[in-house]
């Protein structure tokens, strides 16, 4: 009965998905408040809180109900927290009398005294794992079937990753995990033939078929890293499609439903590897570091983007600044309290008030209604370079007879590491956002298969791996007039991972990426005195035939208020927040404080 039901309910529905997300949210994330509070956290602009999932079997649908009742009663919309976080966040979750590292941290200790055990790298419980794939399936369906599409979203998990977060490690090597990784390698090279050429390996059956692992890798003297690359990118897509299947079974037990991953990682280790993520949730929650968040937007421009804001001196600049990149919502990480022990605001809760009505109101649905069009330059993210780069790192520590460990490297470690990948990017979409650029985000095989038509520029930070065909494609663009910017010979490897003897576009003349924002023509200009306004980052989005354009502060000047001039010869602007006023022609000068933006429309 219950399946003829949600036949009916996708019939209805016109096979549509989940309704659009217009309006800007603030998600509380404790949800143990009594009703004062509630009602005190809902008048500082608070929309939404949060329900813990129920990860017993069966699950526990009356408990469910009885979290959410409070938030309903006060009038409050909720997301359901962690639903399957023992799946996708195995080795980072939370433990009673234990850190959250626990079970990455029982391995770690393990390598140490037994490198070779075979257990270190099986996944405990692994994504080809079909008995697991069928017990998280049903727990998303009873979820769902408790509350339907009510939710703003279901969390399959938070801080999830193929390991512990963005560690880089060797999973997954399970008998399940194998299997599928020998299909993939049929699918990619055709016959053990052409796999063994591109390893370099002696292989005459699909079922001897091994991956190279790590240590192997490190110690190879041929500069070929195929098939360890092989790996990490098949572990890449397995843990994208893991995060697909459990969307699929929440939009099975209500097309209308969202799913949801949180904590999400810039591009790296665990899993983060945006363009493989692209279309596997419908909501991700995202800590924006290393340009992730345009990296994501840029791969996923459908997303429903979050992130969490934390206690600190710039919280309120942090928040504009997010909701001006293009987030639709926040999860405000509640320590301390934006409600005091008294059921009033907090000194906190006080000073983030004006943010929360601005952008759950009129403006924050002006700001996601409006599109940000794209600039002609684009950037090649490469993971297969950022793969090959952390290995090369590694080798390069080695040689100076380093002894750390490869495996002993945390998350933490990975996350805070500024490779030169990571600050070149960062540097490029600073340079862009600072004269209102937003740019286009290409892989190696979007660049193959014709990303580059209707751009005036590719940007290629750190592009250590590039395939023949992108490489051809990208002579082809430079040969129709196109620029190619780089802070490396592009192509020292094959894009699988094989050193060449010459890189593959050393005979390309290619511009430093500082370059970049100057080949592109500005949609607005914002002016410090006669010179261009240092230190802002300028959004510009499109309402129609007008603009709606943002000016901020960046961190350096954050501290500063700056009286600053935009101008848009033959346009007329109008000031819209932090309080709206006169059109005036061309031009108009503003005050740019140190947290909140100045934004106008340009008619």
């Amino acid at each position: 009965m219950r399946r003829w039901a949600l036949l009916l309910v996708a019939l209805f529905a016109g096979g549509a998905g989940p309704a659009p997300w217009r309006s800007f949210h603030v998600i509380l994330w404790q949800s143990d408040r009594d009703a004062a509070a509630l009602a005190a956290a809902k008048a500082l602009g608070v929309t939404d809180g949060r329900i813990f999932a129920s990860r017993s079997e069966p699950v526990d649908t009356a408990g469910l109900r009885r979290e959410a009742a409070p938030l309903e009663a006060a009038g409050l919309g909720f997301y359901v927290e962690n639903i399957a976080t023992d799946y996708y966040s195995a080795y980072h979750r939370f433990f009673p009398n234990h850190p959250p590292t626990w079970e990455m941290d029982k391995l770690r200790a393990l390598r140490r005294v037994s490198p070779h055990d075979p257990a270190l790298f099986r996944r405990q419980p692994g994504f080809e794992d079909p008995a697991w794939q069928s017990r998280i399936a049903g727990r998303l369906a009873a979820t769902v079937g408790v509350f339907g599409a009510v939710p703003r979203y279901y969390n399959l998990g938070d801080e999830a990753g193929i390991a512990d977060l963005a560690s880089a490690w060797d999973f997954d090597t399970a008998p399940s995990s194998l299997a599928r990784f020998r299909q993939w390698l049929r699918h990619r090279y055709g016959n053990v033939t052409a796999l063994d050429r591109a390893w370099g390996a002696h292989e005459t059956r699909w079922a001897r078929v091994q991956p190279e692992l790590t240590d192997a890798a490190l110690a190879r003297t041929d500069g070929n890293y195929t098939a360890w690359s092989d790996f990490k990118a098949f572990m890449d897509a397995r843990f994208a499609a893991a995060v697909a299947r459990g969307t699929r079974a929440v939009h099975r037990a209500n097309p209308r439903a969202r799913s949801a991953l949180e904590g999400m990682q810039p591009t790296g280790w665990g899993g983060y590897n945006w363009a493989r993520l692209a279309g596997s949730a419908d909501v991700f929650e995202i800590y924006d570091f290393y340009g992730s968040l345009a990296t994501a937007r840029g791969f996923d421009p459908h997303a429903v983007l979050l992130t969490t804001s934390f206690a600190g001196p710039r919280e309120g600049w942090h928040l504009w600044r997010e909701a001006l990149r293009g987030i639709r919502g926040v999860v405000i990480w509640d320590s301390p309290s934006i409600v005091a022990a008294d059921g009033k605001p907090s000194a906190r809760g006080d000073a983030l008030a004006p943010a929360f009505h601005a952008l759950t109101g009129a403006l924050g649905r002006r700001l996601i209604a409006a599109p940000e069009p794209a600039a002609p330059v684009g950037i090649l993210i490469s993971q297969e370079s950022f793969r090959l780069g952390w290995l090369l790192a590694r080798r390069t520590a080695l040689a100076a007879g380093g002894k750390h460990d490869w495996a002993q490297r945390s998350s933490g470690d990975e996350d805070e590491d500024v490779t030169p990948g990571r600050r070149a990017l960062v540097d490029l979409l600073r340079s862009l956002a600072a004269r209102g650029l937003r740019p286009v985000m290409l892989t190696d095989a979007m660049v193959a298969h014709g990303g580059l038509r209707g751009l005036r520029v590719l940007a290629m930070p750190q592009v250590l791996a590039l395939s023949n065909a992108a490489g051809a494609a990208i002579r082809g663009f430079v040969a129709a007039g196109g620029k190619v910017a780089a802070d490396i010979v592009p192509g020292a490897y094959s894009g699988r991972g094989r050193k060449r003897a010459v890189p593959l576009l050393a005979d390309v003349r290619t511009l430093p990426l500082g370059a970049v924002a100057g080949l592109i023509a500005a949609p607005v200009s914002v002016l410090d005195g006669n010179a261009p306004a240092a230190d802002v980052e300028i959004h510009v989005r499109r309402e129609g035939a007008d603009l709606l354009v943002s000016v901020q502060a960046t961190r350096q000047a954050s501290h500063l208020a700056r009286r600053l001039v935009l101008h848009v010869p033959g346009r007329r602007i109008a000031p819209v927040y932090p309080a709206p006023g006169p059109e005036r022609a061309g031009s108009l000068a503003f005050t740019l404080g140190p947290v909140a933006p100045e934004i106008v429309a340009v008619h």
